[in-house]
């Protein structure tokens, strides 16, 4: 069985192999108890990478994952988009203010916000398809329809909440994906074989695999 991840990019991608920190049990390549990982094919041979992954190898994973060769020269660059963590859903948003100009009893929307950009932005957020919003322009429009917003997106389980996408509102990150995780393993089928079986069986099951 394959699984496969996407890396994102930056040099802190190689965190996960490397070191504890970023959330890894086992350290795959270096940790005590683990085998330390080698470098294969032709493209490693090419930039002169063979062997264990020893220090000299700890920086050029973390330099190829960050786009760079181990020497320094640039490989790929960065990839800038909007950082998403900055933008909340609009659905709670555009509900709220539907729900404040039903109690205020006012024809329009528009003249709750009272601003005519506002109001514009609103009308936009409210067609068909429109799934996120700046953090910034939710706490105008709530506030223009006399709403809280840090009480509409409290933070929950994943949802960084409005205070907190304030923070990332405006700012970039690097969308490139540094690399992929291949990891081969057995199916469970094989594990519980493997976990019930008799001794002979298991020794099989285990020198095969």
């Amino acid at each position: 069985m394959i699984s496969i991840g996407k890396l994102s990019a930056g040099r802190t991608a190689a965190d996960y192999y490397l070191t504890r920190e970023a959330g890894c049990e086992l350290e795959y390549y270096t940790g005590t108890g683990e085998r330390p990982g080698h470098w294969l094919g032709p493209a490693a041979a090419a930039l002169g990478l063979s062997g264990a992954l020893d220090g000299s190898g700890r920086h050029a994973l973390r330099a190829l994952l960050g786009g760079q060769h181990p020497d320094g020269t640039v490989l790929a660059g960065p990839v800038l988009r909007a950082d998403p963590r900055g933008r909340l859903p609009a659905d709670p948003l555009v509900d709220a203010i539907d729900a404040a100009a039903a109690r205020a009893r006012v024809a329009t929307v528009g003249r709750l916000l009272a601003d005519p950009a506002l109001a514009e932005s609103y009308a936009q957020l409210s067609a068909p398809g429109r799934l996120s919003v700046p953090a910034t322009l939710a706490g105008r429009l709530a506030t223009a329809a006399g709403l809280d917003p840090a009480a509409l997106y409290p933070p929950r389980g994943r949802a960084v909440g409005y205070t907190r996408a304030l923070e990332f509102d405006g700012k970039q990150v690097d969308v490139r994906r540094a690399g992929l995780d291949v990891t081969i393993s057995a199916p469970k089928s094989v594990s519980l074989l493997w976990a019930f079986a008799d001794p002979y069986v298991a020794k099989q099951v285990q020198s095969a695999h």
